[in-house]
């Protein structure tokens, strides 16, 4: 699961390099810092989910992490939504 996560965070992260690359993010330049958002968000819940502790705050932990992966979820989303608008124009 956390894997999958990094993967998941670190191509959010390098959309915006790609971008830079294909002279399209002067366009539409706060889209992709929500889909960057969204990339920290999700290294943020993969990070909490490798923590091994006790039951208390092991639970504590995977709270976190689910909240820290349904607002990266949203970020990615609404940055997407953004950039197809604004590149629709």
């Amino acid at each position: 699961m956390a894997i999958e996560m990094v993967y998941l965070a670190v191509a959010t992260l390098l959309a915006p390099v790609f971008a830079e690359m294909a002279k399209i993010r002067a366009k539409v330049g706060k889209a992709f810092q929500y889909i960057a958002a969204g990339g920290v968000f999700f290294l943020t819940s993969a990070a909490f989910t490798v923590v091994n502790l006790d039951a208390y705050v092991q639970g504590l932990s995977t709270g976190i992490s689910t909240i820290a992966g349904v607002i990266g979820v949203i970020a990615v989303l609404i940055g997407t939504i953004m950039a197809a608008i604004e590149l629709m124009k």
